[in-house]
């Protein structure tokens, strides 16, 4: 009997040995992926795959390492050394306050850092004058209440108003953190800018869709029909163009839907760049449009509903486009090739 129990251990160990041996194998094989970022369909997997490996350097970690110090530095003033001379400049800086438990804008004088204003908007009042019966803001109230509210590229005025957004309907409130207006037409998103009239242009998601129906059918979450907007100071629509719709009407369709697989969010629009003025290449009033995930620029006159030019170059996934000079522009460059939907 002592015999055959000891054969019994020995087969067990083996067997034990084995299934750790398959596991470790598949264990080192998903962490591989996420190493190499590749999202394969077993993403969550490789997400605690990464968490597990970082278990022991997170425990040295908490460990060893040492307190920070802060009052060592208490008596100099923030990055004093970056500045050379006295300033008349302001900082427009939109956060989250974590103690608060809230997104805030603060002015802040970069002479000493000192924070001069701060805007906390009613957001229980912004998602309130919003339509949240629309499928597009199904979920406002959860994802974007008070505690999860980003204030995303916000607009100062020169009377202290503020203009911003959330992935949301677009807010004006002024000095005081009043509401102002919202414009709840469709999710606006990105950038903010402001044109040579004093209307802002911020790309926003088109539902219903402006692309025919025949291409990427009616349900919501099925295509991310970007497009640029122009919104008049009281909050009113001037101007709304299908970024899809553009390149189609010039006979780009291949740029959208001529890649291997079906991708919903083919343009992922971020900026909207407006000429304030005339220059040799560009007219007052035409936009320049960064479109990441073709990495490409757009130059279109609204006007006349004409695409002047699509710029390309050594860039990938670019973020913001600016007007530097009467001839010039520059392009932020994320120099990012990996193919994940990221902002």
């Amino acid at each position: 009997m002592k015999i055959m129990f000891k054969k019994i251990e020995l087969w067990v160990v083996a067997l034990l040995f084995v299934i750790f041996l398959i596991v470790l194998i598949g264990y080192g094989a998903v962490l591989r992926e996420e190493l190499k970022q590749n999202k394969t369909r077993y993403w969550f997997l490789q997400k605690i795959a990464l968490h597990i490996a970082e278990i022991p350097i997170n425990i040295r970690n908490i460990i060893f390492s040492k307190p920070e110090l802060p009052d060592i530095h208490a008596h100099k003033p923030r990055f004093k050394r970056f500045i050379q001379t006295e300033r008349e400049e302001l900082f427009l800086l939109a956060r989250y306050d974590g103690d608060l438990k809230r997104g805030v804008v603060e002015i802040v004088d970069l002479n000493d850092f000192s924070v001069l204003h701060t805007f906390k908007p009613d957001v229980d009042e912004i998602n309130n004058q919003t339509d949240t019966s629309r499928i597009v803001f199904k979920k406002l109230k959860t994802n974007n209440r008070p505690d999860r509210y980003l204030i995303i590229h916000p607009i100062l005025l020169n009377n202290g108003d503020l203009v911003f957004h959330s992935d949301s309907p677009l807010v004006k409130i002024d000095y005081c953190s009043k509401l102002l207006w919202v414009n709840d037409n469709n999710i606006f998103h990105h950038s903010n800018n402001i044109d040579h009239e004093g209307n802002y242009w911020v790309p926003t998601k088109m539902y219903p869709f402006a692309v025919d129906k025949e291409i990427v059918s009616e349900q919501y979450d099925r295509y991310a029909d970007d497009a640029i907007i122009k919104i008049s100071p009281n909050g009113k629509i001037l101007y709304q163009k299908s970024v899809s719709q553009i390149l189609i009407e010039h006979g780009y369709k291949s740029l959208i839907f001529g890649i291997n697989s079906y991708y919903k969010d083919p343009i992922h629009l971020n900026d909207i760049e407006p000429a304030l003025n005339d220059g040799p290449f560009w007219n007052r009033g035409d936009v320049f449009l960064s479109l990441r995930d073709r990495s490409l620029i757009l130059h279109y006159r609204p006007q006349s509903n004409q695409l002047i030019n699509l710029i390309s170059g050594p860039f990938l996934k670019q973020h913001d486009v600016d007007i530097i000079s009467d001839k010039e522009i520059s392009i932020f460059n994320n120099n990012n090739s990996i193919l994940e939907n990221s902002k």
